[in-house]
């Protein structure tokens, strides 16, 4: 268990609207990427041959960084809070991954009962 919650810090991924392609001049340019987030966070995303890739990591208001990669994977790493942030991949993504962690730990408790 982390001291940020999960779908706080997606939230605030999605509120820095990073947008989808970065221009570059070469098919092959990837970087880092900085933007002001809400309530003066700020996310670093990673762009790929120009192709938003992954969060890497979050900036809090008073600089501390968090780099959630060092998490530990949870019992179950399909839903540990560490998985879903790697699997966000854009605005609108957080809504997607609340449904989709529901239905896993739907079905994880369906299999228990048997």
């Amino acid at each position: 268990m982390t001291k940020y919650d999960v779908w706080k810090l997606m939230e605030i991924a999605e509120s820095a609207n990073a947008p989808d392609t970065q221009p570059c001049d070469s098919r092959n340019w990837s970087a880092h990427v900085e933007f002001e987030a809400k309530d003066n966070w700020k996310v670093v995303i990673f762009y790929d041959c120009g192709n938003l890739d992954y969060i890497d990591h979050f900036i809090t208001p008073d600089g501390e960084i968090i780099d959630y990669w060092d998490w530990p994977d949870g019992e179950d790493f399909y839903t540990s809070d560490k998985n879903l942030l790697m699997c966000w991949c854009g605005n609108g993504d957080l809504e997607r991954l609340r449904s989709t962690k529901e239905r896993i730990e739907q079905e994880a408790r369906r299999r228990k009962l048997f």
